[in-house]
């Protein structure tokens, strides 16, 4: 049984094999509808995704720019100064999605291929068997 990822992940995986597989056998062995993948490439980017994408940017480089120092309530602060509407009301809330948005990155249940197509929590959990 594979591990739950989202369709933008596992269409990935296809691009990424294509070449040597056709895109049924990959579908068909990923038990991942063929329909589902062909809608997943083709889909068109919200103004919303837009606009979040382009504010997620916005945060890795104030974060990245701060040699990783700024914590949630500085990194509001600079985009506000920015001009963005940022919709965090308090500490707390921009906390929060400051926290989501390291998980969301630091991804531990996505395969990886260079980890042996292991996800980082798998390697991490034998790394602490074997210590």
């Amino acid at each position: 049984m594979r591990q739950k990822v989202d369709n933008t992940e596992l269409t990935e995986f296809i691009k990424e094999q294509k070449d040597e597989h056709t895109i049924k056998a990959i579908c068909d062995a990923l038990n991942f509808p063929r329909s589902t993948y062909y809608e997943t490439i083709n889909r068109v980017e919200s103004n919303r995704d837009k606009e979040n994408r382009e504010l997620l940017d916005q945060i890795t480089q104030i974060h990245k720019n701060s040699k990783k120092r700024y914590g949630a309530p500085k990194i509001y602060t600079v985009l506000k100064n920015k001009g963005y509407k940022v919709k965090y009301l308090d500490f707390k809330s921009a906390e929060i999605a400051l926290f989501r948005f390291i998980e969301s990155w630091y991804n531990k249940t996505r395969i990886h291929g260079s980890l042996e197509f292991l996800t980082p929590q798998h390697v991490e959990d034998l790394a602490k068997q074997s210590a």
